[in-house]
């Protein structure tokens, strides 16, 4: 079931041009990632636990040449766009086809041609909470993969920076993020673990995990027009829903 909150007071398009989305001349930079504070009612998700894959899915993960990528979707395709916007179920770590489907993920956010920070199951067609992140945070910044991941609690500072999307080509905004959050997740042998990650890193995971509810950044950066933020001051770009209180 899927509870709707709430709705957007203008349509998208205007309130990316108020909020400063640009196009951009030049090739995706492929960076796709990171979810906004607090949730503000866009789509709130409740999941129904792990379900088989489909056939449909079991035959896209086996398409092609199985030891190259998968493709990645775009939001420009009604069909794809439809993919994008919905929300994914949870995925068995028992699945047959999981190590494959994580495999051809990897090959798509490292591709070469367009290269990411992360990427979500959505972004090639398969609707499982599945995600691959980049840990800045993390000697050697590996790339690491996470299953059926929750974010179960987010800090009132946010950080703004910018980001694109693999599955939104050629455009570029500002986004207010939770600076940290606390995230919950299953390995590849069904192991649950619970982290508290903070900084970039945390904002490539929400943004990700909104993949996995079916909302992209540009629903953020429309979404933030209508709110007010306080920057904590003019020397980082760090910000607050309510200012702080003088003692």
């Amino acid at each position: 079931m899927i509870l709707l909150v709430g709705g957007l007071s203008k349509c998208l398009a205007q309130s990316c041009r108020e909020a400063g989305l640009t196009q951009r001349q030049s090739p995706s930079s492929g960076y796709r990632c990171p979810v906004l504070p607090g949730e503000q009612g866009l789509l709130v998700a409740v999941r129904s636990g792990e379900k088989p894959l489909t056939n449909t899915e079991r035959s896209l993960i086996r398409s092609g040449d199985t030891t190259q990528l998968l493709r990645v979707i775009q939001d420009t395709v009604a069909d794809e766009a439809r993919i994008l916007r919905a929300v994914s179920d949870d995925i068995d770590p028992d699945e047959p086809l999981l190590p494959l489907l994580v495999k051809r993920m990897y090959l798509a956010v490292t591709d070469t041609l367009h290269p990411g920070v992360g990427i979500a199951a959505p972004q090639v067609g398969i609707s499982r909470n599945v995600i691959w992140v980049k840990r800045f945070d993390k000697p050697g910044e590996p790339f690491e993969r996470y299953l059926n991941p929750r974010i179960t609690w987010r800090s009132k500072l946010l950080r703004k920076g910018q980001e694109g999307c693999l599955s939104i080509a050629d455009t570029l905004g500002q986004v207010l993020r939770n600076y940290t959050i606390r995230l919950v997740y299953q390995d590849m042998e069904g192991v649950k673990h619970e982290e508290l990650i903070e900084g970039f890193t945390a904002v490539i995971f929400q943004h990700e995990i909104d993949h996995l509810n079916g909302i992209l950044f540009t629903d953020r950066i429309a979404e933030q027009v209508s709110q007010t933020y306080h920057q904590v001051n003019t020397e980082v770009p760090l910000y607050l829903e309510q200012r702080l209180r003088r003692q």
